[in-house]
């Protein structure tokens, strides 16, 4: 199961990375509108659990 998890979160990463480059070349004025996003941490994920942005 651990090593599951660990190809999961490196595929999670991954997709991130990928949506994140392609928003930010395909919406070169897209910007945060909270300068410090808070990430949470519940029973089963740690991150973001929304983000607004503005372009």
């Amino acid at each position: 199961v651990p090593d599951l998890r660990r190809n999961v979160q490196e595929l999670a990463r991954l997709q991130l990375e990928t949506i994140s480059s392609t928003l930010l070349t395909r919406l070169p004025g897209l910007r945060l509108t909270q300068p410090q996003p808070r990430f949470e941490h519940d029973t089963t994920a740690y991150g973001l659990p929304h983000v607004t942005v503005t372009w």
